[in-house]
């Protein structure tokens, strides 16, 4: 008698071909026009650029009436001398151009953090997309598996009913089912939470979401090519713009120990002398030091943190361009070795042991070892093909770009 139960097809293509799909191509295009985060950063550098224009105003002029000479007991606003009086006061030409210079900087520097907070969200999008496909992938697997277990239950009960096994090999395949449609329910949990993390990141409220695409085969650049991209890394330019606005911020401490100019015009009209005029140029001079020196030593602190920041970013993107290069290498090659040798070796090795329990060849608990170790062969097949995309995801915030 023979039992014919196991046409093992466990492949990546899982699923049903009229399933509503989408790809990461949309993903990233929501998560760049809806995610709050980055919304937020951008709008943190629309005001940094409009703070620009307004580094050249002096500021504002002050107005002045006056009535003199009231009699007691009568209003002042009968007095018989009356004055206007315009008053403005101006920095010298070096502090309006740091003020500038400085406003500039923090512009440029807010403009490479919301770069920065973009390719960061993006990263963690691939990365929950990554996670979803995976629990997709790995219900349909476990859907797989189950029918399998019920199909191997049905064979070993058939054989326990002819004599030719225990009833302990019924049992078994039993409790190996019931083990799997655990882990099955659990990934139905796992799902809305999935949907959860990528719905969010793409602006939206927690729903149901299609099945992610199967990604393309990942082609791993130079790791030279990438030392060249990482120069331009929005964070690294962030914190090196950032560093360029301390440096002007401390020139612009330094330009305010200088005077300040003022301009004065008046103009009178009293009962003796007429209608007269006059004009008054004058300086400020910062004889209380003490307050500005603070501020420059401040400031100086200030541009010391920001260049020790600048080298930290550097050295930080150096390394995690050399180290996350490495890891999506090394997974990208092993998902090759899963899919070209582990597999198919398991798959062969799982139709020997399901032909030789047909034939009583062989063991019940042989079947089973080889039906899991497939299993979970193609379940770390999946998980490193994830793994890869979450390390491509590192990497491409590292460059600023897409790979």
């Amino acid at each position: 008698m023979k039992f014919a139960f196991a046409v093992v097809v466990f492949l990546p293509c899982l699923g049903g071909a009229q399933e509503p799909r989408f790809s990461w191509s949309e993903v990233a295009q929501a998560v760049s026009s809806a995610n709050p985060e980055i919304r937020a950063s951008e709008g943190m550098t629309e005001a940094a650029e409009a703070a620009v224009a307004g580094t050249w105003a002096p500021d504002s002029p002050s107005i002045e009436v006056e009535r003199m000479y009231a009699p007691t007991g009568r209003s002042p606003l009968d007095g018989d001398e009356k004055s206007w009086l315009v008053r403005q006061e101006f920095d010298l030409p070096p502090a309006s151009i740091m003020r500038r210079k400085a406003a500039r900087r923090g512009a440029a520097s807010a403009q490479a953090r919301t770069a920065a907070v973009r390719r960061a969200v993006l990263a963690r999008a691939r990365a929950a997309f990554a996670g979803l496909r995976l629990v997709w992938v790995e219900r349909d697997l476990l859907d797989q598996n189950i029918e399998i277990l019920r199909r191997v239950a049905r064979v070993a009960e058939a054989k326990v009913a002819a004599g030719r096994a225990g009833q302990a090999d019924a049992l078994k395949a039993q409790v190996e089912l019931s083990k799997m449609q655990g882990m099955r329910e659990f990934k139905d949990h796992e799902l809305p939470v999935a949907e959860a993390e990528l719905a969010a990141l793409m602006g939206r409220e927690p729903a149901s979401l299609p099945r992610p695409e199967e990604p393309a085969p990942d082609a791993v650049p130079a790791l030279k090519d990438l030392q060249l991209a990482a120069a331009e890394r929005p964070r690294l330019r962030g914190a090196i713009l950032e560093a360029q606005r301390a440096e002007a911020e401390s020139s612009l401490a330094r330009a305010e120990l200088l005077p300040r100019f003022m301009l004065q015009y008046r103009r009178r009209r009293a009962p003796m002398t007429g209608s007269t005029h006059d004009a008054v140029a004058g300086v400020s001079l910062p004889l209380w030091f003490w307050g500005p020196a603070s501020k420059v030593r401040e400031a100086d602190a200030r541009r010391s943190a920001s260049r020790a920041e600048a080298d930290a970013a550097r050295l930080e993107t150096a390394a995690g361009v050399r180290t996350t290069h490495g890891h999506w290498a090394a997974a990208v090659r092993l998902a090759e070795v899963y899919r070209t040798a582990l597999l198919p070796q398991a798959e062969a090795a799982l139709r020997t042991a399901e032909a030789a329990y047909q034939s009583d060849r062989g063991g019940f608990l042989d079947l089973l070892d080889a039906q899991r170790s497939f299993l979970d062969l193609t379940l770390e097949y999946e998980r490193t093909r994830a793994e890869a995309q979450v390390h491509r995801g590192e990497l491409e915030d590292m460059v600023g770009k897409e790979l």
